[in-house]
């Protein structure tokens, strides 16, 4: 499949599938975004969900849209796929939507609060092409964008 065929794909992916488009994007090319969920423990001034963990969500993708949605993007050459939320580590099939995109480059996207707990069942998975984006805003910044984060914290699970 030519390049510009797939971006045409992947640009139009959200009203070709029957999924909600907003829990998925692409930044054309071999790389797609997939909103897991929009439950959150933080509330950060620019989210635009202004999410918490009482807001659930009824029209999120279940883990077997999610699996279908990676053997469509696998059969059109996606190689790639950016997984982020509100917090991902949420989701309650989150290790099962890991090991779907097992064979992908997986970028994790999470504010980190929760990640120390997850950290050694990620590792068991043994993903071959894996990281990870954790969001920090700065050093005092970060407070007071993020409500409820801590930058101490955030620094010391990246040391680690």
């Amino acid at each position: 499949m030519n390049q510009e065929k797939k971006n045409h794909i992947l640009k139009n992916l959200g009203r070709t599938l029957p999924v909600p488009e907003r829990y998925i994007y692409s930044k054309l090319g071999n790389e797609l975004t997939l909103i897991g969920t929009k439950e959150c423990n933080l509330k950060c001034v620019h989210c635009y969900d202004k999410s918490n963990l009482s807001k659930l969500c009824d029209n999120e993708l279940n883990l077997e849209e999610i699996k279908k949605l990676y053997l469509f993007l696998r059969e059109i050459g996606v190689n790639k796929v950016r997984l982020t939320g509100g917090e991902i580590i949420f989701e309650k099939d989150f290790l099962d939507i890991l090991t779907t995109f097992s064979d992908f480059k997986i970028i994790l996207c999470t504010n980190g609060k929760e990640l120390k707990k997850f950290l050694p069942k990620i590792r068991n998975l043994m993903l071959k092409d894996f990281s990870i984006h954790i969001s920090l805003d700065g050093l005092e910044s970060h407070n007071k964008i993020r409500k409820g984060s801590d930058y101490k914290q955030i620094l010391n699970l990246i040391r680690e």
